[in-house]
């Protein structure tokens, strides 16, 4: 029943977007959380410096959407263009079930592609929470447990931070095991975006889940035998 209803109101909200035809900007603000296995290392000063260094991290997103397509992005809207640039940026084409996003391993930037998308919910109606004033209700990504979203009826969307999308409204909130992004402006507008795609070499999501694990694999054992190695 839950899934039914889901699907209904994604579709009624998919309609009224496109009978709009208005864009939709999102702001947010990103703080980092402080994984578990931090509070787990037994050097007390690397503890603290890895603490201290994830509580000062902060970054803003912008996300666009015309109905058919998401941008997420870590750069913002200059001269009508959002480019899909910086770690964590996301497109996301809900039309072609394509995902586009910037990742990480240690340092080095890649562009991984994926037809995967981030959609699917198990829907708790009676949690609710207020973000911008604005009342939300709770859900919880079905692949990835640890990923809880605070969608908003009242706003005629269903996109998300970070490529999760497919609820019944817009994602105003949403904590992953490493994050929390929360909305801090809606801007319905009209204005033309083009959203710019990353250049250079794609990488299927498969082969960098691979090389990720490989890399991790790498740092662990250089780590003398002591496990303290910390992947966000």
């Amino acid at each position: 029943m839950k899934k039914i209803l889901l699907s209904f109101l994604c579709f009624c909200f998919c309609l009224l977007v496109s009978a709009q035809k208005v864009g939709l900007v999102i702001q947010y603000n990103m703080a980092m959380q402080i994984p578990k296995k931090v509070y787990e290392m037994t050097d007390l000063s690397k503890r603290q410096l890895v603490i201290n260094k994830l509580l000062n991290q902060h970054q803003t997103y912008t996300l666009f959407t015309n109905g058919n397509e998401c941008a997420f992005s870590a750069m913002g809207i200059d001269n009508n263009v959002i480019k899909i640039e910086g770690n964590g940026s996301c497109y996301t084409n809900m039309k072609d079930n394509k995902e586009i996003s910037i990742k990480k391993i240690v340092d080095k930037p890649f562009i991984v592609s994926s037809d995967t998308l981030k959609n699917e919910w198990d829907l708790y109606l009676d949690e609710t929470t207020d973000v911008l004033g604005k009342k939300c209700s709770k859900a919880v990504n079905k692949k990835y447990h640890s990923v809880v979203a605070w969608f908003c009826p009242e706003v005629p969307s269903s996109v998300g931070p970070c490529g999760y999308i497919g609820l019944p409204g817009a994602i105003l909130r949403l904590t992953t095991s490493t994050a929390i992004y929360e909305a801090t402006n809606i801007l319905p507008t009209k204005e033309k975006v083009k959203i710019e795609l990353p250049k250079g070499k794609i990488m299927q999501k498969q082969a960098f889940e691979k090389l990720q694990k490989k890399k991790i694999e790498e740092l662990q054992s250089n780590d003398s035998g002591k496990g303290n190695v910390i992947v966000l």
